[in-house]
Order: C-alpha cells, then sequence, then structure tokens
C-alpha cells in the first residue's frame, strides 16, 4: 500500500481507538500526504469524473492499479475528513470542523457510500446543536436519517435519532415524532438480526417516554395508562433480554458480565420507575432492588443512592405515582386497542 494510504489508515484507526494525541499528529501528515498524492486538481477532476453511481467506480477502477489506488485514498481522505472534524468539533473549532464535514459529506456521495455520507450530516447536526441553530441541526439530522433509511443501516439511524431525540427534548409537539424515528430505526435493526443493537434502543426509548411521563407529573399533567404501559414493554424488553444475556455469561466474572450489571442496573432503575408510576408497587420495589443489587457488585455508589431512594420514598423522585385499579387498567387498554369493525 502507497505511504498515503498507511498513514490515513494510522489515522483512522487512531480515532476509532480513541487516541486523540496520535490523530492530532497524524491528521495533518496525513493531509499533507494526500496534497502530493492527489493534488486538488488531481481530486476535482476525481470528482467531476464520479456521479454516486457504482457504475462511475467500476469504470474508475478498470482504468488501472494506479486509478484504484488513488480512489482508496480518495475513500480514506472522506474518512480523515470526517474524523478531524469531529476532533475540531470536540475542541471548539465549529468553523474548520463544519468545513471538514461538508468536504467529507461531498466526497461520500461522490463515492457512493450513503452511510459515511449520514454520519457527515450527523456530526452537523450536533455541531449545530452545539451552537443552538436548532433549524439547521433539525435540517442536517432530517437528511442524515434519510440517507441511512436509503442505505438500511439501522445503527447509524440509531444514532442519529438518539440526537434528534436530544434536540427535541421536552418539546411535547414532537414527541410522537420522535418515537415514530425510534420504531422506524427499530424495525431496521430488527430486520438486520441485531438484537444487541435492538435492546440498547428499547432502553433508550423507554427512558425517553419515562422522561416525558416525569415531567407531565411535575406539571400536574394526566398520565395515560396505555402510553405508561408502552413505555414499561420497551423497558422490560430490554430487561428480558439483558437478563438472559447474563444468565448466558455462566457467572464467571469479567468483563463482559460487569457490562451487562451496568446495563441491567440502569434497565432496573428505569423499570422500577415506569411500574411505580403505573401503580405497581411489588413489581417497583422488585426492580428497584434488583437495581440495587447491581449497583453495589459494580461499585455505584450514585446509582445504589437513586434506586434505593426510590424504594424507601417513591416522593423523593419529585413525582407523584398514582395508583390504578384492575378495572381502570382494562378500560385504559381497551380504549387503546382500535376498533376494527370501524376501520
Amino acid at each position: 500500500m502507497c505511504a498515503p494510504g498507511l498513514l490515513l489508515r494510522s489515522a483512522v484507526a487512531s480515532a476509532r481507538c480513541g487516541l486523540t494525541n496520535a490523530l492530532t499528529r497524524l491528521a495533518p501528515q496525513g493531509l499533507d500526504l494526500v496534497e502530493g498524492y492527489l493534488p486538488p486538481t488531481t481530486r476535482a477532476m476525481m470528482l467531476d469524473e464520479l456521479d454516486g453511481s457504482t457504475e462511475k467506480i467500476e469504470q474508475l477502477v478498470d482504468v488501472g492499479e494506479q486509478a484504484e489506488e488513488a480512489l482508496n485514498v480518495l475513500v480514506m481522505l472522506s474518512q480523515l475528513l470526517l474524523l478531524r472534524g469531529e476532533l475540531g468539533m470536540d475542541k471548539g473549532q465549529f468553523e474548520a470542523a463544519h468545513k471538514c464535514f461538508s468536504e467529507a459529506y461531498t466526497i461520500s456521495l461522490k463515492i457512493s457510500d450513503e452511510v459515511a455520507a449520514a454520519r457527515c450530516k450527523r456530526s452537523e447536526g450536533m455541531l449545530l446543536l452545539m451552537k443552538k441553530d436548532i433549524k439547521g441541526s433539525e435540517q442536517a439530522l432530517d437528511e442524515a436519517i434519510r440517507l441511512c433509511r436509503n442505505a438500511g443501516d439501522g445503527k447509524e439511524e440509531v444514532e442519529t435519532v438518539k440526537l434528534v431525540a436530544q434536540l427535541h427534548e421536552g418539546r411535547d409537539s414532537k414527541f410522537e415524532h420522535c418515537c415514530e424515528l425510534f420504531h422506524h430505526a427499530l424495525e431496521t435493526l430488527q430486520a438486520e438480526g441485531d438484537m444487541e443493537a435492538v435492546t440498547a434502543t428499547l432502553l433508550v426509548l423507554g427512558q425517553f417516554r419515562l422522561r416525558k411521563h416525569l415531567a407531565d407529573t411535575e406539571k400536574d399533567g394526566d398520565l395515560e395508562f396505555a402510553e405508561l404501559e408502552m413505555t414499561d414493554l420497551d423497558i422490560q424488553g430490554a430487561v428480558a433480554y439483558l437478563q438472559s444475556q447474563l444468565a448466558d455469561a455462566g457467572g464467571g466474572g469479567g468483563e463482559l458480565e460487569d457490562e451487562l450489571k451496568c446495563k441491567l442496573a440502569e434497565a432496573q432503575t428505569a423499570c422500577g420507575t415506569i411500574k411505580m408510576l403505573i401503580g405497581d408497587q411489588p413489581a417497583a420495589e422488585e426492580a428497584l432492588g434488583q437495581a440495587c443489587k447491581f449497583y453495589k457488585e459494580m461499585g455505584d455508589d450514585d446509582g445504589w443512592v437513586l434506586a434505593s431512594s426510590g424504594m424507601v420514598c417513591p416522593l423523593s423522585l419529585h413525582v407523584s405515582f398514582p395508583v390504578y385499579s384492575p378495572a381502570q387498567r382494562t378500560n385504559a387498554l381497551l380504549q387503546s386497542i382500535p376498533n376494527i369493525s370501524n376501520t
């Protein structure tokens, strides 16, 4: 492989491993090498020849080994620009970061990499959110989701949806929209068979819905049982999967088991909270008790305090917990089911 290719791969690998210092050093060197290997005029000519179609890429590859290597460098350049932009964004260098995202986005579209283009737009959306440009951030994230759906990439889509949910946190008018975005991403992940990502997304969605319920109680708003039940189902799905994974781990300890316990403690805390809102006190105490157990095992004092305070005094969470009778629960569920005869 040519020197630019080796250096660019090293820079990309450094960024993915979180080696910020190495990336800071390698990025300028990589870009300097690209200038020598692919001067601006040559790069512009290549990009003019490409139109985002696989046919154009195949034609360029057929030209010869040198053209193929140049294309590989172009691919890695788009990755390096994206990663350098993200590094700049973390340092508050917004204008330079935005320029990197724009260049990487253009190259990604030209080389028919919609997933990479989506990540560029997601990063741009995050940057604009940091600058409090809500409208611009929303437009960038909408484009990222569109690209993800075209590419059928559930993982990138759900990462973008998480950012959209963060953007619209606390805006009641956008709550259902965010939930719909989560559901679409979940369908894609399920089609891909990525149950670990499905579980993680169910928990994030459940927590997003739960925060909405808690905010409603603080505003003395009415809580719909059907909505609480949906949140409960999301969280229960995550809890059940994590429990099965922990059981499969065999109790031998290790990093994987510790990670599962941390995730399960978080899920059980959310589970206990939603059970309180529903009015199922025994189930709430059981879930929070399990959360306390895992937090204690992992030495997470803050998590233990949060879960145990919910067990001892639900009001410590600064919310009131309505208790629904069995009849109320049944009626609420019946009302939430569409009348098929009228459709």
